[in-house]
């Protein structure tokens, strides 16, 4: 998948103050209200097809020192529409074999070679509703 795709979701406090460890996933809530939060609109970065994601350059782990969670998705879509839904993912790493979905709770600093896989980083912007 190429270009950037946009969604709207709540933002939440600042969850990565915990710093060494991973943060848990859990569902967002829906259907917000006028007057509700302010809400991010998420812009995906692919950082590489052929690319497994990194916690940073010096990372040799399959998973960013536990930063990483395993998932499954029949597609990069997919993975990345979890990834949306679930609070605290800050990105993915989709493989074609066995339709592994990584969903990553600290940034993606780093990307190694690995062919048949996808690093993806989402951004994120505030927006008030009207």
């Amino acid at each position: 998948t190429r270009g950037p795709s946009a969604f709207r979701v709540r933002l939440l406090p600042d969850v990565d103050d915990a710093k060494d460890r991973p943060l848990p996933l859990s569902s967002p809530m829906v259907s917000p209200d006028e007057g509700d939060a302010p809400f991010a609109k998420i812009l995906w970065t692919n950082l590489g097809e052929g690319k497994a994601c990194r916690f940073n350059s010096s990372d040799e782990s399959h998973d960013g020192f536990g930063t990483a969670e395993n998932k499954t998705a029949s597609s990069v879509e997919e993975c990345k529409s979890l990834c949306e839904q679930a609070i605290g993912c800050k990105g993915v790493e989709w493989g074609e074999e066995g339709l592994r979905c990584e969903f990553w709770t600290r940034t993606i600093s780093a990307v190694v070679p690995l062919s048949g896989h996808q690093c993806l980083n989402f951004t994120d912007k505030a927006e008030h509703p009207r």
